[in-house]
C-alpha cells in the first residue's frame, strides 16, 4: 500500500515530536499546567531548572531514572546467570564421583566451563559495580522527586518569589544530587546528612484555591501513583516469596531423606548379607556332617562372611541425591537474599497500606494546615521507607 505524498505533510506529522523526558512522572504537559494555573508558575520554573537546563545525556533526572532501571536489569542477570552456574559447576563435579573415566571428562569439562562462566560473571559484575551503581541512580532519581514536592509543599513562599529565586534553590539541592556518592548515600542512610531542605511546616499561608489545587497535585502526581506502585510491586514480591521462600526448606529435608533412605537401605543390605551368609555355613555344615567329613576352615570362614557387593544403582541416587539437593537450595538461597523477596514485599504492602490511610484522611481533612500536615506525613513515611530499602539492599547478599 502506497502513501501519497500529500499525507506526509499532514497537521499530525507536523507537530513537534515530543522530549524523551516527557515519560516521566516529574514532567508536566502544557494540559496538565492548564489544569493547575495556581501551580502554573512553579512547576515552570521546575521544567525550566530540571529538564532544560539539567537534563543531558549522561546525567539529570531522566538519566538517572532509566540507568537505574537498566543497570537493575544487568545485575538480575548476573545474580541468576552466577548463581546457575555456579550451582551447576557443584552438581557435576558431585556426578563425577561415581562414574567411570569417559563419563567424568565429560563432566569435568562441562564444570569447567560453569566455573568460568560464573566467575567471569562475578568479575563483570565487580569491574562495573554493577551492585552499587543502580542503587546510586536509583537514589538520585527519587532525591528529585523529593525536591520537586518539598518545593511544591511550600507553595505560598515560592510564589511569593522571583524566579531568579526559585531558580537558585532549585539548582543548589540539584547541584548536592549530582554530587552525591557512594559514601554520602551511606551518611544519608544512617541520618547523618541531609541533601535535601528539611520538611517543614510552611510559614506562609495558603489560600483555599491554592491549598485545593496543592492536595489535588499531590493526589495526582504523588500520592496515588506511589500507593500504585507499591501495592503491585509488594503483591509481585509476595508471590515470588511464597514459592522460594519454601523451596529451601523442602530440599534440605528431601536431602535428609534420601540420606536416611540410603543408610536404612545399606544397613538392611548388610544384615541381609550377613543372615544369608550364616544359613549358607550352617547349610555347608548339615552337608559335611551327612558324608561324614569336616568342612575346611576356609570354606567355613568365606560362607560366614557377608557378600561385599556394590550398593544397587538407585542406592547410589539416593547418596547423590542427598549430596546434590543441599546445593540447589544454597543456589536459591542466594538469588532470594539477593533480592530480599520477603522482607520488600512485606515493606512495600505496608507501606501501600500507609498511604491508603493518608489518602481517606486528606478526604475528611477540612482546612489547609490540616491537608498539608497529611501531606508532610506521606512525605516522611516515603522518605523513611526509601532509608529503609537502601539500607536492606546495601546488605544484601551479593558478590558484584
Amino acid at each position: 500500500m502506497t502513501t501519497s505524498p500529500a499525507s506526509s505533510n499532514s497537521p499530525a506529522d507536523q507537530q513537534p515530536s515530543q522530549p524523551v523526558y516527557a515519560e516521566s512522572e516529574l514532567y508536566d504537559s502544557p494540559a496538565e499546567l492548564a489544569k493547575w494555573p495556581e501551580l502554573a508558575p512553579l512547576l515552570k520554573s521546575w521544567h525550566t531548572e530540571v529538564w532544560e537546563k539539567d537534563h543531558k545525556e549522561s546525567s539529570g533526572c531522566w538519566y538517572y531514572d532509566q540507568e537505574a532501571i537498566r543497570l537493575q536489569e544487568r545485575h538480575k542477570v548476573a545474580v541468576f546467570v552466577a548463581a546457575a552456574a555456579g550451582t551447576t559447576a557443584v552438581v557435576l563435579a558431585i556426578l563425577q564421583l561415581p562414574f567411570g573415566k569417559v563419563e567424568t571428562n565429560s563432566l569435568l569439562n562441562l564444570e569447567v566451563i560453569c566455573l568460568i562462566a560464573a566467575a567471569i560473571t562475578v568479575l563483570l559484575g565487580a569491574i562495573h559495580s554493577l551492585d552499587h551503581r543502580w542503587r546510586e541512580h536509583r537514589f538520585k532519581a527519587e532525591q528529585y522527586r523529593k525536591l520537586k514536592f518539598r518545593f511544591l509543599h511550600d507553595a505560598a513562599r515560592w510564589l511569593a518569589a522571583s524566579e531568579e529565586e526559585r531558580a537558585e534553590h532549585l539548582s543548589k539541592y540539584i547541584s548536592g544530587i549530582h554530587g552525591a556518592n557512594r559514601d554520602v548515600i551511606k551518611e544519608w542512610i544512617h541520618w547523618k546528612k541531609e541533601i535535601l531542605p528539611v520538611l517543614e511546616t510552611p510559614e506562609a499561608k495558603l489560600d483555599a484555591n491554592l491549598a485545593g489545587e496543592l492536595v489535588d497535585y499531590f493526589r495526582q502526581k504523588r500520592l496515588v501513583p506511589q500507593r500504585r506502585y507499591f501495592h503491585d510491586r509488594g503483591h509481585q514480591l509476595h508471590r515470588t516469596e511464597s514459592i522460594v521462600r519454601y523451596v529451601g526448606p523442602g530440599l534440605f529435608f528431601a536431602s535428609v531423606i534420601c540420606a536416611l533412605t540410603h543408610a536404612a537401605i545399606h544397613i538392611m543390605g548388610k544384615s541381609h548379607a550377613t543372615a544369608v551368609a550364616e544359613k549358607t555355613s550352617h547349610e555347608l555344615g548339615k552337608e559335611a556332617a551327612k558324608i561324614g567329613g569336616e568342612i575346611s576352615s576356609d570354606a567355613s570362614t568365606k560362607a560366614k562372611q557377608p557378600d561385599d557387593k556394590k550398593d544397587p544403582d538407585w542406592a547410589i541416587v539416593l547418596a547423590l541425591g542427598a549430596a546434590i539437593i543441599p546445593v540447589f537450595a544454597a543456589g536459591i538461597r542466594t538469588i532470594r537474599g539477593a533480592f530480599e523477596f520477603g522482607r520488600n514485599s512485606l515493606r512495600f504492602e505496608s507501606m501501600a497500606h500507609h498511604l491508603e490511610l493518608l489518602l481517606d484522611e486528606l478526604d475528611k481533612a477540612k482546612s489547609p494546615e490540616a491537608k498539608l500536615a497529611i501531606l508532610r506525613r506521606g512525605e516522611h513515611a516515603m522518605e523513611g521507607e526509601h532509608r529503609a530499602w537502601m539500607r536492606l539492599m546495601m546488605e544484601a547478599e551479593w558478590f558484584g
